[in-house]
């Protein structure tokens, strides 16, 4: 498996993206540590299918994702 977590924050990793708002689906994994989440949003990643589900509340990525998105008040 790849080192995802390290790069996560790269444009290599985004999907195209879409017009058509009616083809999006939202997929939420709410978990606690250590119960298998980061290894089951690397394999939904992996059917090319699902998006890339990431730690995107993780407190201490907030920030950086902040800066990516442009976002200042996420």
């Amino acid at each position: 498996m790849n080192n995802f977590y390290a790069k996560q924050f790269g444009e290599d990793l985004n999907f195209p993206s879409f017009d058509n708002v009616e083809d999006v689906r939202c997929l939420v994994i709410c978990s606690t540590p250590r119960c298998g989440s980061h290894m089951l949003g690397h394999s939904l990643y992996e059917t090319g299918k699902a998006g890339f589900p990431l730690e995107y509340l993780q407190k201490n990525n907030l920030k950086r994702w902040s800066d990516v998105l442009g976002e200042k008040n996420l």
